[in-house]
C-alpha cells in the first residue's frame, strides 16, 4: 500500500521561487523609491521656480587667478542650493582676471562683474584712483596669505635669520639674489616685499601704515635702488616663472629667491613633481596679501543691463534689475563669510583667521599656510601703494574725476530702548551706527544723505528728530561737511524709549517727497528692530493712506527697510515698501556681514 505524507508535514518551497519573489520585491521598491525621489525633486524645483517671479539673474565675479579656483567651487555650491534674492533665482559665475585685466573689464561698463576679488589692496587702490564711483562700500577680506621668500632648499638654508630690513644690504652685496618680478599678479606681492623692507627700517616698524612720503624719501629710494635696481632676472616675469626656473635649475643668472605668498608656494609644491621649494620668513612685520572682495556699482552711463545682454531670460521684456544683481552679489559675499567656506579656503592653502586649525594643510618645506605671522605689516596707504607700483614697474592708473550714482537717501534710524540690546559684544545701536559710518565714508561727495532718529518723546512735533537734513555730502552743515555731521550725529545716538515707527516714517517720507531731487533714485531707508507700539497710530491701512496722500507720481520716493531680528510688523512693513517700489531686508543680528551688506546695498 502506498504511503501518503501527512497533511501537517513541512512543505519545502523552491529556493528558485523564493529568489524570484525577492528580486521582484526589490525591483518594485527601487521603482517606487525612484518615483518618490523624482516627484520630490520636481516639487522642490517647482517651489523654487514659483519663488523666482522676477526671473533669473547671474552674478559675474572677476577673481585673481590664485583665488579663482576655490571661488569657482564655492560659487557652484552656492548656485546648487537654488538661492533666491529679491524674487530672482540666482547663479554665480567666476572667471579669472588679473588686476589690470579686471580693471579694464570694470571700466568697460555694461555687463561687467558685480563682484571683484583681486589679489591685494594695491589693486583696489588703483581702481579707487581711476573710478572711485564704481566701488560700492568697503572691501571685505575673504582670505589672506603672508608674503614669503621662496627658494630652493639649499639656498633657503643660507637665508635663514634674515629680517626684512636686511634685504637691501644683502641684495647690494650680491648675497641675496632676490628677483623682483612685475608680471601679471606678481607686481603687488613684489611691492609688498619692498614695503616691508622700507617699513622695517623706519622709525616705527610695527605701528603706522607706510606712507607715500616714506617710499619716495631718501631711505625708501635707497631700498628701491638696491632691491629693484639690483634685482637679477627679467622684470616682466611672474613669480611662477621664477619658481619653475629655480626648481628646474635654469633660472636667470644670479636669481636665488623670489617673493611670493605662502598660498601660491603651497600650490606650486602641490602641483609640481619636482623637489619642493622652501619658504623663508624674514623677521619683522610681515606683509599680507588680503584678497579683498569689492562689490561694484553699475557703470553710471550704462542705464542698466538688458536681459538680452545676459544669460538670464527676459522678464516681460524688462531690463534686468541692477539692484537685484547687486543684492545677489552681496548675498553671495555673505555666503563666502560662513564657517564652512572658511574651511574651504584654508584647505586650499589660504589663511583665514578663526578657521579651524585642522582645516589647514600640513606643513611642507616651511610653507605654514595656516599660521599667521607673529607681526603683520599694516596695509600701506593708497599713496604708498601707488609709489610702490611705480617703483616695481606697475604704476596705478591716473586719477579721474569722481562721478556718482547721485542717490538721495534719508536714513530713518530707530533709537528706541530695544536698540540697546547687546549683539556680538556691543549694543545693537552701536553696531548699526558703525556700519553706517563705514558706508558714509565710502560714498562719493556728490551723493545726498540725511539722518532722522525716532523714538517716543524724541521731538516736540512728533516722535522723531531731524539730526542732519538731506543734502549733498560735500556741503557744509553747521560749519562742517555734511558727511562729518552725519557721522557725528550717528556716534551721538543713544537708545531711548518706545518704538513709534509709523508716525516717524510718514513724516520722513513726506519730507523726502517735498525735497525730491530730479534725475536720481530718491529713498527713505528705515532701520528698525521692533514693532510699532504707538497706540495712537497702529493701523497699517492708515499708514498706507498717509503714504499715498503724501506721494507724487512725478516725484517717486521708495521706502527701503532693514529689519533686525523678528518683528511682528513685518507684513505691514512689506506692504509699505511694496507700495513705494522699495524692499524689506531681514537680518538676524546687527553684528556680522549680513547687516553691513544690507546697508551697502541700500545706502547708495
Amino acid at each position: 500500500m502506498g504511503r501518503h505524507r501527512s497533511a501537517s508535514g513541512n512543505r519545502r518551497i523552491s529556493r528558485g521561487l523564493t529568489l524570484a519573489v525577492v528580486a521582484v520585491l526589490v525591483v518594485v521598491a527601487v521603482v517606487i523609491g525612484w518615483l518618490a525621489l523624482r516627484d520630490h525633486a520636481g516639487d522642490v524645483d517647482d517651489r523654487a521656480a514659483a519663488s523666482c517671479v522676477n526671473g533669473d539673474v547671474t552674478v559675474s565675479v572677476a577673481a585673481a587667478p590664485s583665488i579663482a579656483p576655490v571661488l569657482t567651487d564655492l560659487a557652484q555650491s552656492y548656485s546648487a542650493a537654488h538661492p533666491v534674492v529679491r524674487d530672482h533665482c540666482v547663479s554665480v559665475k567666476v572667471h579669472k582676471a588679473d588686476g589690470a585685466a579686471a580693471r579694464q573689464e570694470i571700466a568697460a561698463g555694461g555687463g561687467g562683474p558685480a563682484l571683484w576679488v583681486p589679489q591685494s589692496a594695491a589693486d583696489v587702490a588703483a581702481l579707487r584712483s581711476a573710478s572711485p564711483e564704481r566701488i560700492d562700500g568697503n572691501p571685505v577680506s575673504l582670505a589672506a596669505s603672508p608674503v614669503v621668500l621662496a627658494a630652493p632648499q639649499a639656498a633657503a638654508a643660507t637665508l635663514q635669520g634674515l629680517a626684512w630690513k636686511d634685504l637691501p644690504a644683502r641684495q647690494s652685496a650680491g648675497t641675496l639674489g632676490l628677483a623682483m618680478p612685475a608680471g601679471s599678479d606678481s607686481a603687488a606681492v613684489t611691492g609688498l616685499a619692498l614695503a616691508a623692507a622700507i617699513a622695517d627700517a623706519g622709525p616705527d616698524p610695527t605701528g603706522t601704515a607706510l606712507t607715500g612720503q616714506a617710499v619716495t624719501g631718501s631711505q625708501g629710494q635707497a631700498a628701491v635702488a638696491a632691491l629693484v635696481g639690483g634685482a637679477p632676472g627679467e622684470r616682466a616675469a611672474t613669480a611662477a616663472d621664477v619658481l619653475a626656473g629655480l626648481q628646474q635649475g635654469d633660472a636667470p643668472q644670479g636669481v636665488r629667491a623670489v617673493p611670493t605668498t605662502a598660498e601660491q608656494l603651497y600650490r606650486f609644491n602641490a602641483d609640481s613633481a619636482g623637489a619642493p621649494m622652501a619658504a623663508v620668513r624674514p623677521a619683522g612685520p610681515t606683509p599680507v596679501v588680503d584678497y579683498p572682495a569689492v562689490l561694484l556699482r553699475p557703470a553710471p552711463d550704462t542705464g542698466g543691463t538688458t536681459a538680452a545682454d545676459t544669460d538670464a531670460p527676459a522678464v516681460e521684456g524688462k531690463a534686468v534689475d541692477e539692484r537685484a544683481v547687486s543684492a545677489a552679489a552681496s548675498d553671495f559675499l555673505n555666503y563666502l563669510a560662513g564657517p564652512e567656506q572658511a574651511s574651504r579656503f584654508t584647505q586650499n592653502g589660504f589663511l583665514v583667521i578663526g578657521a579651524p586649525d585642522a582645516a589647514a594643510p600640513a606643513d611642507s618645506a616651511g610653507v605654514l599656510t595656516g599660521a599667521p605671522p607673529a607681526q603683520v605689516l599694516p596695509g600701506p596707504a593708497d599713496d604708498a601703494l601707488a609709489a610702490l607700483g611705480t617703483a616695481v614697474g606697475a604704476p596705478a592708473e591716473p586719477a579721474a574725476p569722481a562721478t556718482s550714482s547721485g542717490g538721495a537717501t534719508t536714513i530713518l534710524l530707530d533709537v528706541s530702548g530695544s536698540m540697546g540690546v547687546a549683539e556680538g559684544g556691543a549694543p545693537r545701536l552701536a553696531n548699526v551706527t558703525a556700519a553706517l559710518d563705514q558706508r558714509l565714508g565710502a560714498l562719493p561727495d556728490s551723493d545726498r544723505v540725511g539722518l532722522w532718529a525716532y523714538s517716543s518723546g524724541l521731538g516736540d512735533s512728533g516722535p522723531y528728530r531731524v539730526i542732519v537734513p538731506t543734502g549733498t555730502l560735500s556741503d557744509e552743515v553747521g560749519g562742517a561737511p555734511r558727511r562729518q555731521a552725519l557721522i557725528t550725529g550717528l556716534d551721538a545716538a543713544r537708545p531711548r524709549a518706545a518704538t513709534h515707527t509709523y508716525r516717524s516714517l510718514q513724516a520722513a517720507y513726506a519730507s523726502a517727497v517735498q525735497g525730491y531731487v530730479d534725475g536720481t533714485v530718491n529713498s527713505v531707508l528705515l532701520i528698525t528692530d521692533g514693532p510699532n507700539d504707538d497706540q495712537s497710530f497702529k493701523s497699517t491701512q492708515a499708514l498706507l493712506d498717509e503714504i499715498a496722500r503724501a506721494g507724487d507720481p512725478a516725484r517717486p520716493v521708495r521706502i527701503d527697510v532693514i529689519v533686525i531680528g523678528p518683528n511682528e510688523d513685518i507684513d505691514s512693513l512689506r506692504s509699505v515698501a511694496a507700495a513705494t517700489g522699495g524692499t524689506v531686508t531681514e537680518v538676524q543680528s546687527s553684528a556680522g556681514p549680513a547687516f553691513g551688506g544690507a546697508v551697502d546695498t541700500l545706502l547708495r
